[in-house]
């Protein structure tokens, strides 16, 4: 059963995009026939290979700069859409490996001044140039992995548009980690939230969200520091969500999942002690919603939420095992849940979340009731097509992620990030899969 849906946001009039079954090959027609030309135009200009390849390209950044402004410059002109065609190619090339592999120090650079120059844009009037500096943002972000375009990022995450939004969130999953791993990042992760929130009946938006916020999908980047970071705007996201299950049927409900996992690894439980209480009410405020959405339906209608209860309860099992939890109440209630199938009687769904729920409850006593779903909550959404006046705009085709992939640079890089268990792209809408439940005994991140 699909349970995706439709409605008209409200969006700038220029931002203009249709909803296919796969969302992320259409917004706005250009884009695409403009990445096909990135092959011809490697053959022009551009920046010298000794300055990418330099390991102190501080001496020269004032050049960096210069190309950086002029590219801008074009990409800004709405007048002459070829010539941001080809500015926006010039300047995802020059901050993508290629026959020259750049430095770590030539990306810091570039970077930082793409960052600067950009800034701007992402108040721009004109779609088109918000679109082009977020493709931007994603490619150069995915190649030279740092935390130089945060700003940027930032700013372009809480568009009105979801084309552009959608982008900046894709370039978050690799410009996050660094910044969270290091302390920081907390204004980038709470744009992510707000620009979900902003397009929250696009479930492409918020799995490239949930994505995000796990810090692109990969455990080894969760860590004391990062999760300190990102955890309080993850537990948002799923209170947000918790509150469309209650109104509605939110689109993609597998995409809790994930977040179920994230928020029972041991490193995430340990490194946020006042988060805890949160921790536990979202989940059980989640198991209870999809309880209810899994009694209200027939045995193959029901099939997305039931599956879900292997995540929740392997989460609510997972926190029975912590070592301050050690609760053998919660951890078979948890367990309970894990072997929901959907042959069952509806109210064997709501008991069984109920009984996590009192478990919890006995050992976590500030959190509250869970929350009812209203009784149209289940019925069929109908999803729109999202058109704004298509006569003032070309439909844009979003090209597939065809960046290169980040190879090592010439002095030490920053780790990219790892593919796993959530991030498998394919073609250019990456498709979310959930991490495996947790295993009682062996939660925990790295």
């Amino acid at each position: 059963m699909n349970h995706r849906h439709r409605h008209a946001p409200q969006t700038s009039r220029n931002c203009v995009h249709r909803r296919t079954p796969r969302f992320a090959a259409t917004v706005l027609s250009f884009a695409l026939a403009a990445l096909l030309s990135s092959t011809a135009m490697a053959q022009r200009g551009g920046l010298p290979s000794d300055l990418k390849t330099a390991p102190d390209v501080r001496p020269r950044v004032a050049e960096i700069k210069a190309f950086i402004d002029a590219q801008v410059k074009a990409l800004a002109d709405d007048k002459k859409p070829e010539g941001q065609q080809r500015a926006r190619d010039f300047l995802v090339r020059e901050g993508s490996p290629g026959a020259a592999q750049p430095s770590v120090s030539y990306y810091d650079a570039y970077t930082t001044a793409l960052n600067d120059a950009l800034l701007p844009l992402a108040k721009s009037q004109n779609a088109r140039v918000r679109l082009n500096a977020a493709i931007i943002v994603q490619r150069v972000a995915k190649s030279a992995n740092n935390g130089k375009l945060a700003g940027v990022t930032a700013a372009l995450a809480q568009d009105s548009c979801a084309g552009v939004v959608i982008w900046a969130i894709r370039a978050a999953q690799f410009v996050l980690p660094t910044q969270a791993g290091a302390g920081a990042g907390k204004p980038l992760a709470d744009a992510v939230l707000e620009g979900a929130k902003k397009q929250a009946d696009n479930g492409d938006v918020i799995e490239d969200a949930y994505k995000a916020l796990t810090l692109g999908g990969n455990m080894n980047k969760v860590t004391d520091k990062s999760s300190a970071v990102v955890t309080e705007d993850v537990l948002k996201l799923l209170e947000f969500r918790v509150g469309q299950y209650v109104k509605k049927t939110p689109p993609r409900p597998e995409l809790e999942r994930s977040v179920s996992t994230f928020l029972s690894l041991q490193i995430v439980w340990k490194s946020n002690p006042k988060l805890r209480p949160q921790i536990v009410q979202q989940l059980a405020n989640l198991a209870a919603v999809t309880a209810q959405h899994s009694a209200a339906r027939a045995d193959s209608a029901r099939k997305p939420f039931v599956d879900q209860f292997k995540y929740i309860g392997g989460a609510i099992e997972a926190i029975g095992n912590m070592s301050d939890v050690n609760d053998a109440k919660i951890k078979e209630t948890g367990k309970a849940l894990t072997e929901l199938q959907v042959q069952l009687a509806g109210d064997e769904y709501t008991s069984r979340a109920k009984a996590a729920f009192d478990a919890l409850q006995a050992k976590f006593k500030e959190i509250k009731e869970t929350p009812t779903i209203d009784p149209t909550a289940t019925e069929e959404q109908k999803e729109a097509d999202i058109v704004e006046d298509p006569t003032t705009q070309p439909v844009i085709e979003l090209p597939p992620d065809e960046t290169p992939a980040t190879t090592k640079p010439t002095t030490k890089p920053a780790a990219a990030p790892a593919k796993s268990a959530t991030s498998a792209p394919a073609g250019d809408r990456p498709t979310l899969k959930p991490i495996a439940p947790p295993t009682p005994g062996k939660v925990g991140g790295p």
